[in-house]
Parts: C-alpha cells; sequence; structure tokens
C-alpha cells in the first residue's frame, strides 16, 4: 500500500512539471520518467490484486486466557523425573561396576575356606514356614558337603557353639542354620538350635509352623522345645535385644545335653552384637549369596578377625552352577529309580 502511494504521488510530481517544462527536451525527457512510473504503479496494482485474491482472514485474533510458557510446575516435575530417572540409572552403573561373588573361587583370596556351596531353591525367597525344602535332593546333596567341611573344621571340639551369620540380609543363613541342623541330626548327632535373631525369629516359624508344641518355660526371657524333629532342639528368647553374656550363659547351660549348637544371629554388619557373641563361643560361620557385593565380605572377615572371632569358613548360597553336577546327583538318581519303577 505504502508503495503504490509513493508512486503516485511521483507520478503527479512529474505530471506538473511537465506541464511546466522550459524546453521541448526536458518535456520529452520529463515523460518518459513518468512512464516509468506508471508502469511500476500498474505492476504493484497488479500485485495487490494477486494477494487479495489468495488471502483472507479465517478468524480474528484471540487474546489467550492463560499464557502457555513457561509452566513451572510442570518444568520442575519433568526435571525431577529427569534428575531420579538419570540417578537411578547412574546408581546401577556403579552398582553393576562392584566386584561381585559369583562362586567359591571369589573368596579364595580372603583366607577362608569355602564349606559347601548350596543350589538355588525355587520359589524359597520370600516362603514361610515348613522344612520341606530341606528334603528336596540336590539341595540335601549339598548341605551334606557343608555338614563335612564344619565337622572338619571342629575336629577335636567337645560340645562346639557355632554362629551363623552373614554380612547383609537375605543372604541365607536361616535357611543354612536349618537345613544343617537336620544334616548333623540325620547322623546320629543331638543339635540345639538357637533362635538368636531376636528381630525376626526365623527359627520359629522354620520349626513350629503348624505344630501345637507347648515350649519350656526357662530362667529369664527363654523358652525350650525339644525335639522339633529327630535329634533337634530349639532355644528361642522373647528378649528385644541380643545379650552377648545372657545368650552365652544359657547356651552354655544347655549344652552338656547335646552335642553342638547352632546359633542364626542377625546380619554381623547390622548388628554389632552378633560378633560380640561369636566372640565369647567357638566360631562363626559365615553366609554369603552368590550374587552378594564383596567388598562388605572383605570388611566383615576383618572386623571378625580384629575381635578374635573364629571363622571356619562360607557357605555360598543360591550358587546356580552347583546345578550342573551331571548324573551324579540325587535329583537324577531320584529320575533314575523312578524311570526303573515304571519299565516293563
Amino acid at each position: 500500500m505504502r508503495a503504490r502511494q509513493n508512486l503516485i504521488t511521483e507520478r503527479d510530481d512529474l505530471t506538473a512539471r511537465i506541464a511546466a517544462a522550459p524546453t521541448p527536451l526536458d518535456e520529452r525527457t520529463l515523460e518518459r520518467l513518468r512512464g516509468d512510473v506508471v508502469q511500476r504503479l500498474q505492476q504493484v496494482e497488479v500485485l495487490e490484486q494477486t494477494v487479495s485474491g489468495t488471502l483472507s482472514a479465517l478468524a480474528e485474533a484471540v487474546r489467550p486466557q492463560s499464557p502457555v510458557a513457561p509452566r513451572p510446575g510442570r518444568d520442575a516435575l519433568l526435571v525431577f523425573g529427569a534428575v531420579l530417572l538419570f540417578g537411578v540409572l547412574g546408581l546401577s552403573l556403579l552398582d553393576s561396576l562392584r566386584p561381585r561373588v559369583r562362586g567359591p573361587e571369589d573368596l579364595r583370596g580372603l583366607g577362608l575356606p569355602v564349606l559347601g556351596t548350596l543350589p538355588p531353591l525355587p520359589g524359597r525367597r520370600g516362603a514361610r514356614g515348613g522344612l520341606g525344602w530341606v528334603r528336596q535332593g540336590l539341595f540335601h546333596e549339598q548341605l551334606e558337603f557343608v555338614r563335612v567341611g564344619v565337622l572338619s573344621e571342629l575336629a577335636g571340639r567337645e560340645r562346639p557353639a557355632l554362629v551363623v551369620s552373614s554380612a547383609g540380609v537375605a543372604d541365607g543363613k536361616s535357611t543354612l542354620t536349618a537345613g544343617l541342623a537336620l544334616s548333623l541330626a540325620g547322623h546320629g548327632l543331638r543339635v540345639l538350635v538357637v533362635d538368636a535373631d531376636v528381630f525376626r525369629r526365623t527359627q520359629e516359624t522354620h520349626w513350629l509352623t503348624g505344630s501345637g508344641a507347648a515350649p519350656q518355660e526357662l530362667g529369664g526371657d527363654f523358652r525350650l522345645w525339644e525335639e522339633v524333629a529327630p535329634g533337634v532342639s530349639l532355644l528361642s528368647s522373647r528378649a528385644t535385644r541380643l545379650d552377648p553374656a545372657v545368650f552365652e550363659a544359657e547356651i552354655r547351660r544347655l549344652l552338656p545335653g547335646y552335642d553342638l549348637a547352632l546359633l542364626d544371629t542377625p546380619p554381623a554388619l547390622k548388628i554389632a552384637d552378633t560378633l560380640a557373641l561369636a566372640r565369647r563361643l567357638d566360631g562363626m560361620i559365615l553366609v554369603t549369596d552368590a550374587s552378594a557385593p564383596r567388598v562388605p565380605l572383605e570388611r566383615l572377615v576383618e572386623d571378625a578377625g580384629r575381635l578374635g572371632v573364629r571363622l571356619l569358613g562360607f557357605v555360598v548360597n543360591r550358587y546356580r552352577d552347583v546345578t550342573s553336577g551331571g548324573d551324579y546327583a540325587y535329583a537324577s538318581l531320584g529320575r533314575a529309580e523312578r524311570s526303573a519303577e515304571v519299565a516293563p
């Protein structure tokens, strides 16, 4: 629009100058200039008509009721989610880089023997009650190796009391305690199982599920269930804390009636009194999961050595390679016997 108005002004100015031209030469020059201006004015008018013929307003502009951006609340949530996501990924990466226990060979450098390995029990993690899982073929077979390893470390000791513990939670110390007790009792030994993990009392769950047996009330907070299984008795306490001196006194008082005692205790790196109790007794068995980090085990071995705790060795729990033992295994033997029974 402005260009067209300028050209009209220029055209009118040239028209006036032509009328006042002093000579014919000036008049012809001005007419040529006016002709150029008129031509450009026509081009501009054509362009205006073309634009107005193809473009049209669809709707009037509407003022927004609320701003589209910024949105501080939404942006803060997005930033928090991104930080949380990348933080979790970073921690997972760091955890994957930490050295872990993959099998017995990863424990050799800690200076302790590996007493045995136990296979994973399908569905066992989180299950509660009963001891039927101990009688599974491959697990029972490997418990026998653990029994032999423990007894070889106890050669010459009369009526020992052994602490069973771990560096962290859910490594399988309670499973080993119950299974080892049954294995030892199956070979003629009388075993006193002590539920010294006063925060969970898992042994009571293992041995007393479905049993209506009444305990024998002893002095203090202790209770004794005799013959919860052939050759096995269970000692438990209603105390809310692990007192090493009190537990030692009660165990020493009862031990003359048994060949040995197995104590299920809290994780040694979680509750300091576990190592204090182990120091008073005759040895400590360390249980570790096959995927547990190695650093806590190194710390536990160091702390136990500094306190004078006698460490018998490691038991590696949920070790999957043990399931590839070939045909010379109870599970395979059981399949072979069943096949023989149905053979014509």
